[in-house]
């Protein structure tokens, strides 16, 4: 639970260091597909599915899928159903001077209602060397109120 805190944070660190949005990249909707698939499976409590498909080699290597599995689980037990998402925000990255990593990075922030409320989420996927973008990343906070 330590270290999925601790990578939550490396990557929350990533928007201290901020460059310029750029969804005109080339991967940019790709990237985006993936992050909304992996949200997806979060709603659906497919955790397995995302820590066996859709989880990055660079997040794989820094923790255990026991892990990933209960403290995923425990963040979102409470959130019931999603009833809606849409993209807020698409930035991208080519390293992240908090984990040190150097790629093709996006952070996919999605704005979604659960039967709990609505939350900002961010999804930050990057690149394996396969070519397929997977998740290395995520963290909610409860949305801003109007």
């Amino acid at each position: 639970m330590k270290i999925l805190k601790g990578l939550i944070v490396s990557f929350a660190l990533l928007f201290a260091f901020q460059l310029p949005a750029n969804a005109q990249h080339p991967d940019a909707k790709i990237a985006v597909n993936a992050a909304e698939g992996i949200l997806k499976n979060f709603a659906a409590n497919q955790y397995k599915q995302v820590w066996s498909q859709q989880t990055s080699k660079f997040f794989k290597d820094r923790m255990k899928e026991s892990e990933f599995i209960t403290g995923i689980s425990f963040q979102r037990s409470s959130l019931g159903t999603l009833n809606s998402h849409k993209i807020e925000d698409v930035k991208y990255f080519s390293r992240d001077p908090s984990s040190g990593f150097q790629g093709d990075i996006f952070a996919v922030m999605f704005r979604t209602n659960y039967n709990a409320g609505e939350f900002l989420e961010q999804i930050v996927v990057v690149k394996d060397a396969d070519g397929t973008y997977r998740m290395s990343g995520f963290h909610g906070v409860p949305a801003p109120k109007p």
